[in-house]
């Protein structure tokens, strides 16, 4: 992997929550927490691949069946709660470097405790365990085709629900 392809995942995941509209959180806002590790499955964007790995907080805020995946009170993703399972996409995202600009989305699978001790997470992270694919839907940087993929494999503790506002983050 390049250099550049060596910190495209931290940057697509970091770079889209902390900078320009979605910004971070300096306060705990309501949802359900994880402690999140992630780590390159699969990279069909640069050959060699090079390993990858990452650490992060993720909120998960569910209401029926609809999930919202925030890191602050950056959006990462909407999408499904079906009993311990979540599906998730997220919006286009434009992450712009110094040799040009890379469009990407999200999109993940997981099982997820959110306090109810939901057993399909067993073995699995013990909170949280799946899938993220990260695709690139356009790029200007010479190194990063468009269409390619990087696959990670994401596991979290879950480390309680934080109780506020319903609205707030939202």
């Amino acid at each position: 992997m390049s250099h550049h392809g060596s910190h495209l995942v931290r940057g697509l995941i970091l770079g889209a929550c902390c900078a320009g509209a979605l910004g971070c959180a300096e306060t705990e806002l309501p949802g359900h927490m994880y402690a999140m590790n992630v780590v390159l499955a699969a990279d069909e964007c640069n050959n060699p691949e090079v390993p990858y790995s990452d650490s992060f907080e993720y909120r998960l805020v569910t209401s029926g069946a609809t999930a919202k995946l925030y890191m602050g009170e950056g959006l990462v993703a909407n999408g499904t709660a079906n009993g311990c399972e979540i599906k998730y996409r997220s919006a286009q995202i434009a992450d712009r470097r110094d040799n040009g600009t890379i469009w990407w989305t999200l999109n993940g699978e997981a099982m997820v405790d959110r306090g109810d001790g939901c057993e399909a997470t067993e073995g699995v992270g013990e909170g949280w365990g799946g899938e993220e694919i990260f695709t690139i839907v356009d790029s200007s940087v010479p190194e990063i085709a468009r269409g390619c993929t990087y696959t990670t494999t994401v596991s979290g503790v879950y480390l309680g629900e934080v109780v506020g506002e319903a609205d707030a983050g939202e």
